[in-house]
């Protein structure tokens, strides 16, 4: 608010806080396209490091989570779209299954305007 009360200085910082924050948007999606790289290379770290036994109560652990993720999925949210939304949720995850299962296999960021989850569009 003040910056805008000050005329043109106030102008002027605020074009230097808006190339700031271009260059921090910059930074951090190089930081979120390295981090897979990054991970992959600390899980061939441990596994050389502790032998690939480790890999079985990680299997374990990954499928208790993948059965929780699914019953939040066709549980909770199936529960709460039928009591609050008054919504089918068979027809509801019919609908959405491609927008929620593309990103599985495509993880290429697609504008809205070419995704073919119509709703999208519209946001």
């Amino acid at each position: 608010m003040g910056m805008l009360m000050c005329g043109e200085i106030g102008q002027e910082m605020n074009k230097s806080a808006e190339k700031l924050n271009e260059v921090m948007m910059k930074v951090v999606t190089l930081v979120m396209d390295f981090a897979p790289i990054g991970v992959f290379f600390l899980i061939a770290k441990t596994f050389s490091e502790q032998g690939f036994g480790l890999i079985v109560p990680m299997l374990g652990y990954f499928s208790v989570v993948i059965v929780c993720l699914l019953l939040h999925t066709f549980g909770t949210l199936s529960l709460l779209l039928a009591l609050f939304a008054k919504l089918s949720p068979i027809i509801f995850i019919k609908k959405c299954a491609l927008c929620m299962f593309l990103p599985l296999v495509l993880p290429v960021p697609m504008p809205p305007s070419r995704s073919p989850c119509k709703w999208l569009k519209n946001v």
